[in-house]
């Protein structure tokens, strides 16, 4: 698949130029694990993994989403270095500003880059990429680091 890199440790990898976008998905996401984290526990707010890494896939056949879901959650959650997980679709809410152009989201955490790296280069990871290349229409890839200190 064109432009898909699988061993490049961090940045934002892209088919196509989103700047908008980009950002508006990436907010309503961290808003969201933000709001997660705050009811996770009464009176002491969870933190979220420090390295986050959330891919918006776009497939060909908008039908497969269920199907790469379910190769997500069976080769990449196991990935020893992989801290929290989560794969699913876009959800309306009727909200302008709430950015659907993606037929399936996958957020995995990681504690820090080594950890990272070490899921780009696990061949379960490999063998996602190489399974579902053909069938992506296209994909953005979004990493960030926590800026609160540890």
């Amino acid at each position: 698949m064109a432009g898909f890199d699988a061993a490049r440790p961090s940045g934002s990898m892209r088919c196509e130029e989103r700047p908008t976008v980009r950002g508006r998905a990436l907010l309503v996401l961290l808003g969201w694990l933000a709001s997660l984290a705050a009811c996770a526990a009464p009176g002491a707010a969870q933190r979220p993994p420090a390295l986050l890494h959330l891919v918006y896939f776009r497939l060909v056949d908008g039908a497969d989403a269920e199907a790469l879901a379910a190769d997500c959650v069976a080769l990449l959650q196991p990935i020893p270095s992989v801290r929290e997980f989560a794969v699913g679709r876009h959800l309306d809410t009727g909200r302008s500003q709430v950015v659907g152009d993606y037929d399936l989201l996958l957020f995995v955490g990681f504690d820090d880059e080594r950890g990272y790296q070490e899921y780009l280069e696990h061949p379960d990871h490999l063998l996602l990429v190489e399974r579902w290349g053909s069938r992506l229409a296209g994909y953005t890839v979004h990493d960030a680091l926590d800026l609160q200190p540890r």
